[in-house]
């Protein structure tokens, strides 16, 4: 199963390979549903750390960054959502320890 992995940090380093945060805690949210998912994921601006231009959505198979305000847009996208699976209640809630803690997220793609 493909899966895509969320961390919270507090600041963005100039190395966010998947291989420097090893062994921090991340949740991982199928494929399935980014997927089904996606036009309201898509509705958010967030930063590609690999062009370091401003996308919309997620970078599928790449680094995406979400500044606390970032995280607040994608989760009033995802609340109408909340009931309908795990993964949607996972990412809220990493979506609000980043906006209470003033965090960043980092999303590493398939």
């Amino acid at each position: 199963m493909l899966l895509h992995e969320f961390i919270t940090v507090p600041f963005t380093t100039g190395n966010m390979s998947f291989s420097a945060f090893y062994g921090t805690k991340m949740i991982r949210i199928s494929d399935d549903f980014v997927l089904k998912y996606h036009e309201a994921i898509r509705k958010v601006k967030m930063y590609n750390a690999g062009t370091g231009e401003i996308i919309d959505g997620l970078a599928y198979y790449g680094i995406t960054v979400l500044d606390s305000q970032m995280a607040a847009n994608l989760k009033a996208e995802l609340l109408p959502f909340f009931n309908e699976s795990e993964d949607c209640r996972m990412l809220i809630a990493i979506l609000e320890e980043a906006i209470s803690q003033n965090k960043h997220i980092i999303h590493f793609g398939v």
